[in-house]
């Protein structure tokens, strides 16, 4: 296990592993309001998509490993299925006014109302074959109340309250229910004129499965009808099915892991809580698969994203071994 872990700088872009008559790859942004015009989005529209039509696809976009800072392996991450990325807006409008004579309808306190609803509000949670083949993993590695919980609710899958418990985990905040945060506000136009207008803008990772118009319909039962809710019109994410475990990937991984890692990592399917190019992919029909080889000391190395984001030196060196095995293991 090495103990370097120097800090390099990280693209905010993502290559993506397949090509295109050129035989050189496309550099795709990881904003997923470009993404779908660039790259991996552009890449599974006609008449680009005789160039990526494929049994499945591999994507270095996620996956990896992890071990504490003594070097205990936590897990390596396959990733088979990932949330939905959507946004919305929550609008409020009013007639305003003169601030010296408030009206009780004030269009910033409604909003405000409204989010305090959404931030009380749970989406119902559902396992999938991926959540359900990780927790049975995770099973093995907790104990406590939080290992109860899980066994509980991979038992019964209408056990919302051992959901909850799992769900309140922070570790595990977000893999069994669709969430929905407020991440943006907008309101007003002057300090001394009532507010006619007041925006939140709220982003969903949804689950696999579910269309982003379902959680328009629930966002707008929670807020009311005092708030408009709308989909972010820049974006509009495309649900996209769980990735199958292919028995000829998983051996290949597992030998990839058991040599750069050692026999005692355990490996985890995974649905990604964020996003990943693979996404687009999916949505058409491929199957994804974020393997990626990388790995980082937890929680040191949570950083994706982050102006200092990173990964130990050796893990990048690593990676590149890793993906020559799994290349020659399954182009055999």
């Amino acid at each position: 296990m090495p103990d370097e872990s120097r800090s390099s700088s990280s693209p905010t872009s993502t290559w993506s592993r397949h090509s295109l008559p050129t035989g050189e790859p496309t550099r795709s942004s990881s904003s997923r309001k470009t993404a779908i015009s660039t790259g991996a989005g552009r890449s599974t529209t006609r008449p680009r998509r005789r160039w990526t039509d494929a049994e499945f696809a591999l994507n270095a976009d996620a996956g990896g490993g992890a071990f504490t800072r003594d070097g205990k392996p936590l897990g390596f991450g396959l990733q088979t299925s990932e949330k939905t990325f959507q946004s919305y807006y929550l609008r409020v409008r009013n007639p305003g006014g003169h601030s010296s004579r408030p009206r009780p309808d004030n269009a910033i306190y409604q909003l405000a109302d409204a989010l305090k609803t959404l931030q009380a509000h749970r989406f119902a949670p559902a396992l999938n074959e991926t959540t359900r083949a990780y927790f049975a993993q995770r099973t093995k590695m907790e104990t406590g109340p939080l290992g109860d919980a899980m066994r509980r609710w991979l038992a019964n899958e209408q056990d919302g309250a051992a959901a909850d418990i799992i769900e309140a985990s922070d570790e595990e905040v977000g893999r069994t229910r669709t969430r929905c945060v407020a991440t943006m506000l907008e309101g007003g136009h002057a300090d001394n004129a009532l507010p006619q207008m007041a925006k939140a803008t709220v982003n969903c990772r949804i689950l696999p499965g579910v269309d982003p118009k379902a959680i328009q319909a629930e966002l707008q039962r929670v807020a009311g009808a005092k708030a408009e809710v709308t989909l972010d019109p820049g974006f509009l994410g495309e649900s996209s099915p769980v990735s199958p475990l292919r028995p000829d990937l998983m051996r290949a991984v597992g030998k990839a892991v058991a040599t750069f890692y050692g026999p005692d990592m355990p490996i985890m399917p995974v649905m990604q809580t964020g996003a990943s190019d693979g996404s687009f992919f999916r949505a058409k029909g491929i199957p994804v698969y974020d393997i990626d080889g990388s790995w980082g000391i937890i929680p040191d190395d949570e950083r994706a994203h982050g102006l200092d984001e990173r990964i130990p030196v050796r893990a990048m060196y690593d990676d590149v071994l890793y993906w020559e095995m799994i290349y020659r293991q399954l182009a055999s």
